[in-house]
């Protein structure tokens, strides 16, 4: 189960998925019932406070198989009294987006643990830029904390196959299964 738990500066959240995509919707705090398929998370809420959970069910269990959460983070900040977007990350990392438009926004992966053959080199070809941070994460499934007065979190779950000799390139390119969620806060 992933959980997500946003202090919200604003009083709406919604969540959609992007335009050209199809995906099914799993309401806060309901369980992902598809092994293989898209979906996306959404709430709705009027208090500042909102927790959300979901569970993920991993295709296959296997030793070489990582379990990756992939963040994009898109700071929107508008003037100079609204504090910039935040996210920390379960070892309390902090980042912070200030742009109004990003080209390469903050972009870092969460990994389950450090027993599989991937190597860090392998899990970067599923990143947003070349800055991505790879760590791992002691709690899993992770939690993540943000305080935000407008942002765009897209949050990708992935199993990826790592393969200890030199694989070729159409099978590391491509994850086992991949969920995206893009939540748009307004």
């Amino acid at each position: 189960m992933l959980s997500v738990h946003f202090l919200l500066q604003s009083f709406t959240v919604l969540l959609f998925a992007p335009k050209g995509y199809s995906y099914n919707g799993v309401k806060c705090n309901e369980d992902q019932t598809q092994t293989y398929g898209n979906f996306y998370y959404y709430y709705y809420s009027l208090y500042l406070t909102k927790s959300c959970s979901w569970s993920f069910i991993p295709p296959i269990e296997s030793p070489n198989v990582e379990h990756v959460l992939l963040i994009n983070m898109y700071g929107l900040h508008h003037g100079v009294t609204r504090s910039p977007p935040t996210v920390y990350l379960p070892n309390g990392t902090k980042f912070t987006s200030d742009l109004e438009h990003e080209n390469s926004p903050p972009c870092f992966l969460l990994k389950k643990t450090h027993q599989t053959s991937c190597s860090e080199e392998q899990l970067k070809k599923y990143d947003c830029n070349n800055n991505t941070l790879v760590s791992i994460s002691n709690q899993w499934p992770p939690q993540i904390n943000a305080t935000f007065g407008s942002i765009t979190l897209e949050l990708g779950y992935l199993f990826i196959p790592c393969i200890e000799s030199t694989p070729q390139k159409d099978t590391v390119d491509t994850p086992i299964f991949s969920s995206w969620a893009r939540k748009y806060c307004l």
